[in-house]
């Protein structure tokens, strides 16, 4: 009988050896519903669909490595799809035109004066204050703003009425902020300490982390060099308001750990500025 289970299971191990080998060249096909060995594949297919991804991970510790690594692969691939699902694509950015520089430097003025009943800002805006904030603006990915050797650490989160957000400059998009599969929502009034912050259309949240900086999170010169490229992207930002007619302020009076929490940041991730943009009564 042993020996019997034993040759049953020999070419099982073997399909398995070379079912992984495959996968992770790419050039192996999805597994057969109705290969027993791999149902638990789709099971856990439907079962991202209905049930919280962290519901899915506790699954995967129960599957035996082959399963374990099919199941990652489904899992990774889901989160990208689902991602690109649920991305806002904004309409490309006007590169050209606005007030002239000194103009719009005469014109830079911090405010705190929102109506919270104005306007929202138009896509169009919202386009281009992004992409003046940091976009991308060479064939080489670098941005508008700079940042210490290229590293781009900071996140801009994008707070607004309709939800929360991060700017994706790649793909030029807006990325919704999830927790257990729904968007956090408007949390525009814990960017602040100052009662003003929930009255703007629009809050800009800079978040560094400082992995891509291959510092610790404790480095005061890592936190130096979020706070410069923090206060770069802020000012283009300023600029283009003042350009357009906006209503803005930068502040660090911010409950940090109130607001990560909410953004659900790491701990290698950093607040170091938030900016206020706001419409005036008419536009």
């Amino acid at each position: 009988m042993v020996g019997t289970r034993a040759r049953e299971r020999g070419p099982v191990r073997a399909d398995r050896g070379a079912g992984v080998a495959g996968a992770a060249a790419g050039h192996a096909p999805l597994p057969h519903p109705a290969d027993p060995r791999k149902k638990c594949f789709f099971q856990l297919a439907g079962q991202t669909g209905r049930r919280s991804f962290q519901h899915a991970m506790r699954t995967m510790k129960r599957l035996s490595p082959t399963k374990h690594f099919l199941a990652a692969t489904l899992f990774a691939a889901m989160e990208i799809l689902n991602a690109q699902a649920a991305a806002t694509e904004l309409p490309a950015p006007q590169k050209t035109g606005g007030k002239p520089l000194m103009e719009t430097l005469a014109a830079r003025a911090t405010r705190r004066d929102y109506n919270p009943d104005a306007p929202a800002l138009t896509q169009a805006q919202l386009s281009n204050l992004l992409w003046a904030a940091y976009g991308i603006n060479r064939d080489d990915g670098r941005r508008t703003a700079p940042s210490a050797l290229n590293r781009q650490d900071i996140t801009l989160y994008v707070l607004l009425k309709t939800g929360t957000y991060t700017y994706d400059a790649t793909r030029h998009a807006l990325i919704p902020v999830e927790i257990a599969g729904k968007n956090i929502g408007d949390i525009r009034a814990i960017s602040g300490r100052q009662s003003f912050a929930g009255n703007a259309q629009l809050s800009l949240v800079y978040v560094s982390d400082f992995s891509r900086l291959g510092k610790p999170d404790a480095d005061p010169e890592a936190r130096e060099m979020a706070a410069i490229s923090a206060g770069a992207i802020a000012q283009n930002a300023a600029l283009f308001c003042a350009s357009e007619g906006l209503l803005t302020g930068v502040r660090m009076s911010i409950d940090k750990e109130k607001l990560g929490a909410a953004l659900g940041l790491k701990k290698s991730q950093w607040i170091s500025l938030a900016q206020s943009v706001g419409t005036k009564d008419t536009q």
